[in-house]
C-alpha cells in the first residue's frame, strides 16, 4: 500500500508541475505600465488643465506633438479633477510609445449666444451674451512618446458623463 501511495504522490507532483508549466510560460497580454510613464502622462494632463484654466492656449498647444494641429475647445473656462483622479484610467500600449488617458473632471464652459445683433453686442460688453454651464465629463487624451517625452496627440472632451 505504501508503494501505491508513493506512486500516487509522485504522479500528482509530476502532473501538477506539467499543468502549471504552460501557465508560467504565458506572458500577460498587457503588462502593467511602468509607474514613471503613468506619472508622466498624469502630469501631462495636469499641465494641460493648468494652461486651459489660465486661458493660456499657446501653452496648452505646446504640450502637443504637433502644436500647430492642437484643437483646444476655447469654450471651456475651468477644469477641475473629480475625486482627485481616483477614477482616471491611463492605458499605456505594450511598446510604451502610445497611451490613452481618460480623466474624469468637472468643466465650466460657456458658449456665445447667437445670432449677432446689437442687443447681444451690448450684453457682451457687459460680460453677458453667453450661456454658461457646469457639467461632469471626461477628457480623453491620446498621448505619444516623442524623443522620450510624453506629448498629447489629441485632447477631446466628452460631457454629460456620470459616475
Amino acid at each position: 500500500m505504501s508503494g501505491m501511495a508513493t506512486t500516487r504522490r509522485s504522479f500528482i507532483g509530476v502532473a501538477g508541475a506539467a499543468l502549471s508549466a504552460p501557465l508560467t510560460a504565458v506572458r500577460p497580454a498587457t503588462a502593467p505600465a511602468p509607474a514613471d510613464d503613468v506619472a508622466a502622462i498624469r502630469a501631462l494632463g495636469q499641465a494641460y488643465t493648468r494652461h486651459v484654466n489660465a486661458g493660456d492656449y499657446e501653452g496648452a498647444a505646446a504640450l502637443f506633438a504637433a502644436p500647430s494641429m492642437a484643437a483646444i475647445d476655447r469654450g471651456i473656462q475651468r477644469v477641475t479633477s473629480d475625486d482627485f483622479g481616483a477614477h482616471d484610467i491611463i492605458t499605456v500600449a505594450a511598446d510604451a510609445q502610445t497611451a490613452i488617458a481618460v480623466l474624469h473632471c468637472t468643466v465650466e464652459a460657456e458658449r456665445a449666444i447667437g445670432p449677432e445683433c446689437p442687443l447681444l453686442d451690448m450684453a457682451r460688453q457687459q460680460g453677458g451674451g453667453v450661456l454658461r454651464r457646469t457639467e461632469r465629463g471626461v477628457f480623453e487624451h491620446t498621448c505619444v512618446k516623442q524623443d522620450g517625452v510624453w506629448k498629447l496627440q489629441r485632447a477631446g472632451y466628452r460631457g454629460g458623463v456620470t459616475g
